[in-house]
């Protein structure tokens, strides 16, 4: 540490320090002998004035020369400089490992440059700085540790080269990991003086849950020293994600992006656009598709908004696409690339085995209306799936070719024209759905649906309604795809649903339980016909209306009956 002064021509002033000096000797007065009486007690008393009038004219002596050497240095404006930041001792080598915060939010350019290629200008720096003897590691460090050279070396041709080849990610950060890792290097080394170089933004999720207790290897003979490159609290608008859920080929199908504001502005008319086009035109050296949208969006200070597009797309198949907004300081978030499909309407033959005298009397009423369901979030034009009814009398007139699932809701009539028809339907790969009911005879649908059952149906459980008795779902395969949605809970709890009346069944060797009720009882059951096409058949033991059940007036029910 040394002291400096910016304007050191001033120090010539020091002189005038002496001035109250000089006053002070010139001022003095001499002594005058007078002969007088006996002054003996006049002598005595005057000593103790005296002193105190010295002492007083010796402090204000000395606040007068203070006075005039602080305004002196005062205008000569003294600096203290302190030693290099890398300085180190005559001789003695030094061990650093240097940690480069390549998260995505070191993607902010200012002033026409990131803040990572800025912190690779400053490792150059302290790579250009090392001394003979000195060894460096080097890593890059967002959420996830990528060494760049994992080891303490000395070959600064090695730290050079790998630096050069380090690239900005698009994570997030968390620096815990990277830092540990510093610590660990460090404790194999034999210098005395090691250090930890950390250049980073100082964005603050990467501290989170960082102190002396959280990193094991924490060693406070380490010196940590931080670069921060954070000039200035800049701006910025981000594509947070992309919902294009229910793209059906000929329909106008909707595309929703969100759009995160972190400022604290409020930002008006962004400009927004979507891009698309399909996978088999798709080229890694050029930008995606051509524009099929845009739109501008208000953005509140700290909030989220959403911008939807509408598109019909002209054929079925994997599309790709981006949407995009204006740029700002940090583009790496400004795009949100994705991936949707497109596919052609699914057709749904429901056979009603109990019409009614009205709709909502019939066994498809509640099936219907979670097939093509008609709340404000999702219309009939929006879902992927057209359904018909008919009865038993009517299915001999239906092509099934041009349907891809069957659904049997408490068909009691089985000619042997129905069972042909729906064995070679699987066979072929379509999907049944057995839903029973009172309709359902046990024992003319074992003998004729023998090969397609997944299970022996034995006899009805359970009492009506008005008894008051139930029994409650107590098994769930949430490992089977039509139980993963409800795997978190999001979807609704099926355990809350109640069952008055249902089947007893044996299941088959080659059948799968998927949801079954307290004692074991099973409730939807799985089966695959042995055929290399073959698709597969459902068996529901109770009834997909409300007379045996609650399951219908129970939000769980739509997403169960789609996902069958």
């Amino acid at each position: 540490m040394n002291i400096t002064f910016l304007n050191p021509s001033f120090l010539w002033g020091l002189p005038v320090v002496s001035i109250p000096i000089l006053i002070h000797l010139l001022s003095r007065r001499r002594p005058v002998t007078s002969q007088f009486s006996s002054v003996k007690f006049i002598q005595l008393a005057s000593t103790t004035v005296v002193r105190r009038f010295k002492l007083k004219q010796l402090i204000l002596l000395i606040l007068r020369s203070l006075i005039l050497l602080l305004l002196t240095l005062l205008f000569a404006r003294p600096v203290v400089r302190r030693m290099p930041l890398f300085a180190q001792a005559e001789g003695v080598s030094r061990s650093s490992v240097i940690l480069i915060d390549n998260s995505y939010s070191m993607g902010y350019v200012e002033e026409g440059e990131s803040r990572f290629a800025l912190a690779k200008k400053v490792a150059r720096r302290i790579l250009k700085m090392t001394k003979r003897g000195d060894r460096a590691a080097l890593f890059l460090i967002s959420d996830e540790v990528k060494p760049l050279v994992s080891y303490l070396t000395d070959d600064k041709q090695i730290l050079w080269e790998r630096l050069e080849k380090g690239t900005l990610s698009f994570r997030p950060t968390n620096l815990l990991p990277g830092i540990s890792q510093a610590y660990k290097i460090l404790q194999e080394s034999g210098s005395p003086n090691r250090e930890i170089i950390l250049i980073t933004d100082l964005g603050i999720n990467g501290w989170q849950g960082i102190d002396g207790k959280s990193i094991k290897e924490f060693d406070p003979e380490v010196k940590f020293i931080i670069i921060d490159l954070n000039r200035e609290l800049l701006s910025n608008v981000a594509v947070a994600k992309v919902d294009c859920r229910r793209l059906t080929m000929g329909e106008t199908s909707q595309i929703s992006a969100k759009i995160r504001n972190y400022s604290k502005e409020k930002i008006s008319r962004l400009f927004v656009s979507v891009y698309l086009e399909p996978q088999s035109k798709f080229q890694i050296d050029r930008e995606t598709g051509k524009k099929v949208g845009q739109g501008f969006v208000d953005l509140k200070g700290g909030r989220e908004a959403s911008k939807d597009f509408f598109y019909n797309f002209p054929r079925e198949g994997t599309y790709l696409g981006k949407v995009e907004i204006q740029e700002d300081s940090l583009p790496s978030d400004d795009r949100f690339y994705f991936k949707a499909e497109a596919v052609e309407k699914i057709k749904v033959l429901l056979i009603d085995g109990h019409p009614g005298i009205s709709s909502f009397s019939s066994e498809t009423f509640y099936l219907t209306l979670s097939l093509s369901p008609t709340t404000s979030e999702v219309s009939t034009i929006q879902s992927p799936l057209v359904v018909k009814v008919v009865t038993p009398d009517g299915f001999p007139q239906e092509k099934l070719d041009d349907f891809s699932v069957i659904f049997l809701a408490n068909v009691g009539k089985v000619t042997s024209s129905l069972r042909e028809r729906l064995t070679n339907f699987v066979r072929e790969g379509g999907g049944v759905v057995f839903s029973l009911g009172d309709n359902v005879n046990a024992q003319e649908y074992n003998l004729n649906f023998d090969n397609l059952l997944p299970a022996k149906l034995v006899e009805v459980k359970g009492k009506s309604k008005g008894e008051r008795e139930f029994k409650a779902i107590d098994f769930q395969d949430f490992t089977h795809p039509i139980l993963q949605v409800f795997a978190q809970g999001k979807e609704g709890d099926l355990t809350r649903t109640r069952f008055y009346q249902y089947f007893a069944t044996q299941v088959k060797p080659w059948a799968k339980v998927v949801l079954a009720l307290a004692d074991g009882l099973p409730l939807l059951i799985e089966g695959e016909l042995p055929y290399p096409r073959a698709g597969k058949v459902l068996l529901f033991t109770s009834t997909l209306d409300r007379d045996w059940n609650n399951l219908p007036s129970k939000p769980v029910f739509l997403p169960l009956i789609q996902q069958m």
